[in-house]
C-alpha cells in the first residue's frame, strides 16, 4: 500500500493542468521551502488498462531542481508552460 504524501511536499501534486488537445495533464511537485528540488512533470490525461497510478511508465520529468514551483498555466496556441515559483530565483552563471 503506497503512503499518502502527508507532510512530505516531496510527493503531492501541487499545481495541475490539463492539454485536453495533446491529451497530457501536468503537474508540479513544490519540494522543501527554498530547497531546489521542486519538480514540474506530465503524463498521457487517460489512464492506462495495463497500469496502476503506482507503476505508470508514461510519467516524465520536464523539470528539476526548482526552488518551489507552485502554480501552472499552459498557453495552447502558443505551446508555452508557465509556473510561478515561491523559491529564489535559479543561480545562473555566465
Amino acid at each position: 500500500m503506497n503512503k499518502r504524501p502527508g507532510k512530505d511536499q516531496t510527493n503531492g501534486a501541487i499545481g495541475i493542468t490539463v492539454d485536453p488537445d495533446r491529451g497530457k495533464i501536468y503537474w508540479t511537485q513544490k519540494g522543501t521551502d527554498k530547497g531546489g528540488v521542486g519538480r514540474i512533470f506530465r503524463r498521457e490525461y487517460r489512464n492506462s488498462e495495463r497500469e496502476t497510478p503506482a507503476n505508470r511508465s508514461d510519467i516524465e520529468i520536464l523539470f528539476d531542481n526548482l526552488p518551489e514551483p507552485i502554480d501552472l498555466e499552459l498557453d495552447l496556441e502558443k505551446r508555452v508552460l508557465y509556473w510561478t515559483d515561491r523559491g529564489d530565483p535559479p543561480r545562473a552563471t555566465r
